[in-house]
């Protein structure tokens, strides 16, 4: 067997699983509003995830393999789903058979990758949530609730003078990057408006439109400001907590404004 095609089987059976635990997690984790980008795979933490995801998904595998194998007076009997024969076998004797069975077992073990991490997004866990909305998981917790939602002042990088153009509206979708920053935003009932620099400091000044939907990228905003707002209107669940302020304010997410004269 070649050393690329070695190379290839050795990455689609001993990392792949681990891959797709990694995107799995992440394409189910997050919320209605909320989405997470994977980090980079080359980057250390990815690494480190995928290598820990895969361990433990050849572990479970290795295991099962083992207990089909006791199963007493060989009540199966189908060949074993064994991935780990296409890298133990000469692939000049390898059979159609053996072929067969051993990708059936990448095939399983690569299902039982995903399967993983779609499980680990579903688990509730508030250490989980910490690590995969950093700084954002306050604000999601609080509007999971019935009367609640994320409001977002978004600063965009279009400079008139001393006059900075603003959206004002609901929050619909963000997506943070690897590092818990703001890639991305998408707004409903948008307010547009122009936060003024004077000497007096800045002034907001309504630009008396309204946009239904807005998406904006991270190019296209300089800093963005989030708040929890709670319509008392509208009732919760006896199982939920309530507040006596219709808004919480999280000025979280600022960068500084360029300097003006």
């Amino acid at each position: 067997m070649g050393g690329i095609s070695l190379a290839l089987l050795v990455a689609l059976v001993g990392v792949f699983p681990g891959i797709l635990t990694l995107f799995s997690f992440y394409a189910n984790s997050g919320t209605d509003a909320v989405k997470v980008t994977p980090p980079p795979l080359r980057s250390i933490f990815a690494i480190a995830m995928i290598g820990s995801f895969a361990l433990i998904c050849h572990f479970f595998y290795v295991t099962s393999l083992w207990l089909v194998e006791t199963i007493p007076y060989k009540l199966l009997k189908w060949p074993l789903a064994d991935p780990y024969t296409l890298l133990a076998v000469d692939w000049s004797q390898l059979s159609r058979a053996e072929a067969f069975w051993g990708f059936t077992g990448v095939l399983l073990l690569s299902v039982m990758g995903i399967v993983f991490g779609w499980l680990i997004a579903l688990s509730d866990q508030e250490d989980r949530d910490t690590f995969l909305y950093g700084w954002l998981w306050p604000i999601i917790r609080n509007s999971r609730e019935d009367n609640a939602f994320i409001n977002a002042f978004a600063l965009t990088t279009n400079q008139n003078g001393k006059d900075f153009l603003g959206y004002e509206g609901t929050v619909t979708n963000l997506v943070l990057d690897s590092d818990k920053n703001i890639v991305g935003a998408s707004l409903a009932n948008v307010e547009v408006f122009y936060l003024r620099m004077n000497q007096n400091g800045p002034k907001r000044v309504s630009g008396e439109i309204e946009i239904s939907n807005l998406v904006l990228r991270k190019d296209d905003f300089q800093n963005i400001a989030l708040e929890i707002i709670r319509d008392e209107t509208v009732e919760i669940q006896p199982t939920q907590t309530s507040r006596s302020k219709l808004r919480l304010r999280w000025p979280i997410y600022r960068t500084t404004l360029p300097a003006t004269d």
